[in-house]
């Protein structure tokens, strides 16, 4: 992943979805180093647990708003997210 993630390059890139990782798990975190941020701050499974990720890399400033907005269409809560720049 670290090799796909240092080619990628672009105004903004926008990576979403649920990735069965804590937000302190290593996948995350790697993630983040290099350049994402998690605009997801909701509890998006039982138990109070975030798996489910809205990351983005951009080259000008974006705002992202996150919420959940259906808590019982599966196991893991929906998320509407809006992007502006």
């Amino acid at each position: 992943m670290k090799n796909t993630l240092d080619k990628k390059t672009a105004d903004l890139i926008i990576l979403c979805g649920d990735m069965n990782s804590v937000p302190n798990s290593k996948e995350v975190q790697c993630i983040k180093r290099h350049g994402f941020i998690d605009y997801n701050n909701n509890p998006t499974y039982e138990k109070g647990l975030t798996l489910d990720y809205i990351l983005s890399k951009s080259n000008f400033p974006i705002q992202v708003k996150s919420k959940i907005i259906i808590q019982n269409l599966s196991d893991h809560h929906c998320l509407q997210n809006k992007f502006v720049w």
